[in-house]
């Protein structure tokens, strides 16, 4: 976990932020909000609490969602992501995919749209595993699109809301 104690590095960063953040519509900035508390809610839970504990919150495992949505659905969808990627990078602390992934779930859970989250694990080496996780919804990979294909799906929990 890395901090930016020092956040953000030069004062008038905060105010241009400020003023673009002043200048979004009202919903805008609600989901903006939603999206740091949920991210800052899923680091702390994922810091604190072993996987086990949490994992139920996630959705039905083993499963997955379906691949349709509605317009309405799927555009709410694609909004909960960019909100996710967008206040991601604003935190005090580095956020890993599974963080991104754990608050666009419950996100999208909140709206009533099925999504599935999946963690995957990929060989890098002899002794070295790396991890992914990634949320589909409809047919779209909302958080965590960047290699997902590369990683081998060793668990998926779906939210089936709204089907």
């Amino acid at each position: 976990l890395r901090l930016n104690l020092f956040y953000p590095k030069q004062p008038s960063m905060f105010v241009q932020r400020w003023r673009k953040f002043t200048h979004l519509s009202r919903r805008e900035q609600m989901l903006l909000i939603e999206a740091l508390f949920h991210l800052t809610l899923a680091q702390v839970i994922i810091l604190l609490l072993p996987f086990r504990w949490f994992s139920s919150r996630l959705g039905q495992a083993s499963t997955e969602s379906n691949k349709q949505l509605s317009p309405t659905q799927a555009t709410s969808a694609a909004q909960v992501g960019a909100a996710v990627a967008r206040m991601s990078p604003h935190t005090l602390w580095d956020n890993a995919c599974l963080t991104q992934a754990v608050a666009a779930q419950w996100m999208l859970h909140r709206r009533n749209i099925p999504s599935t989250l999946y963690l995957g694990i990929e060989k890098e080496s002899k002794q070295k595993w790396l991890a992914h996780a990634w949320v589909r919804c409809g047919q779209n990979i909302l958080v965590g699109a960047n290699g997902y294909t590369q990683y081998t799906v060793v668990s998926s929990f779906a939210n089936n809301h709204g089907e």
